[in-house]
């Protein structure tokens, strides 16, 4: 026995009441864990995907549950899909009293990151934008 006075086997509670778990046991239930927590982040993705149709994205999703967009200057969507961007990127911004961060802008309006910024900057070159602050600490308000 190690000098901290366990075996190595633990005692089983509950309902069985005596017996212990082998190391193989807890291991063996460790990755049904796991198991159902895979499950559980794919359900996740796919009510996120559900979202995003619903919200007419198409239901494309990105990594982090972002709706992916159709083109961001050219191609499929194009400069139509910037304009509705636009309008709804304003709208947002001019919400916000205290301004707002890049990363709350995606979390509300579900675009990918890189569709945001370029928008922004469309929005910051036209003057309807101005921009506080650097970097991450950058927060956006209605000119």
């Amino acid at each position: 026995m190690p000098k901290n006075g366990h075996s190595g086997r633990t005692t089983r509670g509950g309902r069985g009441g005596g017996g212990t778990l082998s190391i193989a046991e807890v291991e063996a239930f460790a990755e049904k864990i796991k198991a159902t927590l895979a499950n559980a982040e794919a359900d996740r993705r796919t009510v996120e995907a559900l979202r995003a149709l619903i919200a007419g994205t198409g239901g494309r999703v990105g990594r982090r549950g972002a709706a992916i967009t159709e083109g961001d200057d050219e191609g499929r969507g194009g400069r139509r899909a910037n304009v509705a961007n636009d309008g709804r990127i304003l709208e947002a911004v001019r919400g916000s009293k205290e301004g707002v961060r890049v990363g709350d802008l995606i979390k509300m309006l579900r675009l990918n990151r890189k569709a945001l910024t370029r928008a922004l900057k469309r929005l910051r070159d036209s003057g309807q934008v101005r921009m506080t602050g650097e970097k991450r600490l950058a927060r956006y308000h209605a000119a």
